[in-house]
């Protein structure tokens, strides 16, 4: 690990600490994978409902979309539920994209801390709705990102921005660099997503998805379902986003999202995304935020080897976004200051004053 990284995760904890949470490792943990090829499920309990704290956590939920300025995006049939936080001051707006079976409030406990953010929910997730069985291609999923951030660019005068996805969605906006030449896409980051273990992951999706429950009684017991599969570890972020995967009906919550519907479209997903990620976007600064399990492939190596991207590991599991909210935010943050000004950066953040003419690599 490099003295910058080290320096970098330094700044990062003591963010975290401040704020009573934890924590960033410096070394890789052993932590579960995001899909491991043997799943052994917690067992179910059943019991009665605790009204008062099943309402606490769905008005924590409601409490925090309503944070964001709301509105609807239409297209066919489809209607996207848009999340919007404006910056304070003309700048960077970070663009963040929920993976497969997630909502844009995986982002919630780390968008305030970004200067300006755009969410949304993907076709089928969230608060999104459809008329008919949604097509979940990668294509596809990349022409309903292209339609949204058009229409959020006419309506609030969006410029800059930098592309968040999370393990899907990192793959969705890898495509649409890849497709499309955006002279306003300044930076892309993907969150826990190697095109290797991605693959492998499919593998063993059938199986997770035979065994799902298919309701549960309390957004607690969802809760605790989720961090005993490893899946996510900070109940207060979850308190935020698991809400946003149900529906209430006569007492027990089921899931808005089938991800058996996105199964004949897995081949597509993760097709060459570790060398697109690599290669898209001429003039586009990279960043690969993985957790500690998490290793890179081939085409990553040589990538990172020839410097085209910046790496940084993080302590937590696959959703990095909720366990360790500040540090994916600080780490964020550090990234889109080095693409708006890079010697500034250098100056202000490392105390380094660049002596070379030309360009910083970004």
């Amino acid at each position: 690990m490099s003295d910058l990284h080290k320096s970098f995760l330094k700044r990062a904890k003591q963010a975290e600490a401040s704020l009573g949470l934890s924590s960033l490792s410096e070394e890789g943990d052993d932590l579960p994978s995001p899909l491991p090829a043997t799943i052994n499920f917690p067992k179910q309990t059943t019991r009665k409902r605790d009204e008062t704290n099943h309402f606490s956590i769905h008005k924590t939920y409601e409490n925090a979309r309503s944070s964001f300025t709301q509105c609807q995006f239409t297209r066919g049939d489809i209607t996207f539920e848009v999340y919007y936080q404006p910056p304070e001051v003309e700048g960077i707006t970070y663009v963040l994209n929920h993976g497969a079976g997630s909502s844009s409030m995986t982002f919630s406990m780390m968008a305030p801390r970004l200067p300006s953010v755009l969410l949304y929910d993907m076709r089928g997730h969230g608060q999104s709705t459809t008329s008919r069985p949604p097509d979940y291609s990668l294509d596809t999923l990349t022409d309903d990102f292209q339609f949204v951030l058009k229409q959020a660019r006419e309506k609030w005068g969006i410029k800059d921005v930098v592309l968040v996805g999370h393990s899907l969605g990192g793959a969705v906006l890898t495509n649409y660099l890849v497709k499309n030449e955006d002279n306003q896409v300044k930076g892309l980051a993907m969150i826990d997503i190697v095109e290797e273990t991605a693959v492998h992951s499919l593998s063993a999706m059938t199986g997770y998805i035979d065994k799902l429950p298919s309701s549960f009684v309390t957004y607690d017991d969802a809760i605790q379902w989720h961090k005993k599969m490893g899946l996510l570890h900070n109940t207060f972020s979850a308190q935020i986003s698991i809400p946003d995967l149900f529906f209430d009906r006569n007492g027990k919550l089921y899931w808005k999202m089938n991800l058996r519907d996105t199964s004949p479209f897995w081949e597509t997903w993760f097709k060459d995304l570790s060398s697109n990620f690599v290669t898209c976007g001429e003039n586009v600064g990279k960043l690969l935020i993985l957790a500690g399990h998490e290793s890179l492939d081939k085409d990553l190596m040589i990538g990172q080897m020839q410097g085209k991207f910046q790496l940084v590991v993080l302590h937590g599991g696959h959703f990095l976004q909720e366990d360790v909210p500040v540090g994916v935010a600080a780490t964020l943050t550090d990234f889109g200051s080095k693409i708006q000004d890079p010697e500034g950066y250098m100056k202000r953040e490392l105390g380094v004053i660049p002596k070379w003419g030309g360009k910083i690599n970004k």
